[in-house]
């Protein structure tokens, strides 16, 4: 059957929308492409309550926007920290999280304070893997009452939770977020170069490699 020529059009015209619609895609997901996004402003060293996965001495920076309410930072932590951890036992990158969120509940922000305070003080580990499991528990009962008791076994996490330091750092965090004008979590900054969204583990490490190639 001969096809007629508006057919043919109709035909060209589809295939033409196809290719830009891939080239796109894979401008998107390209490294290549995701490093002409700088940050808007030079993001602050690291800071005494960032919560850190690395050794202090690493020589790459790998700074994360999240939150534990967020199911892609939840992701990040469960399939592709474990595909990091060469490059972090071989003290060349350290990821640096600043725990970001926009809630007014008081109950969440209780949550986060702890984190920050806990993992300073003390063995964050536990408090991690409980949030990344079911975050919602931040809002229970028994958590409030978990909290609590960290104040009254450590003064100093208790100083730290109730006191101005938490909430200020959860607040720089935050204006830092907001002046990067990052759309959501997880985001992260890399030399400056701003990455916006999860990344399969195979990317994530084709970025990481990139830049300690520079």
């Amino acid at each position: 059957m001969r096809l007629s020529k508006s057919h043919i059009i109709a035909y060209t015209i589809s295939l033409v929308i196809i290719v830009l619609l891939a080239i796109k895609l894979w401008q998107h997901y390209s490294p290549n492409h995701l490093e002409k996004v700088r940050a808007k402003i030079s993001v602050a060293k690291q800071q005494p309550l960032d919560i850190v996965f690395g050794n202090e001495s690493a020589g790459l920076s790998v700074y994360m926007y999240a939150s534990y309410n967020c199911s892609y930072c939840r992701k990040f932590f469960t399939e592709v920290l474990p595909e990091l951890e060469p490059f972090i036992e071989q003290n060349q990158i350290k990821i640096i999280m600043r725990l970001t969120s926009k809630s007014r509940d008081d109950r969440l922000k209780r949550a986060l304070k702890a984190a920050v305070c806990v993992n300073h003080y003390g063995n964050f580990e536990h408090l991690h893997k409980l949030l990344l499991h079911d975050p919602k528990v931040a809002y229970t009962l028994d958590f409030q009452n978990m909290i609590d008791g960290f104040s009254m076994k450590d003064p100093f996490v208790g100083e730290c939770i109730d006191g101005e330091i938490a909430a200020q750092h959860l607040e720089k965090n935050l204006k830092e977020f907001n002046q990067l004008e990052l759309k959501g979590t997880p985001s992260f900054v890399i030399n400056d170069i701003v990455y916006q969204g999860y990344r399969e583990p195979e990317l994530f490490k084709k970025i990481i490699k990139k830049h300690l190639s520079k």
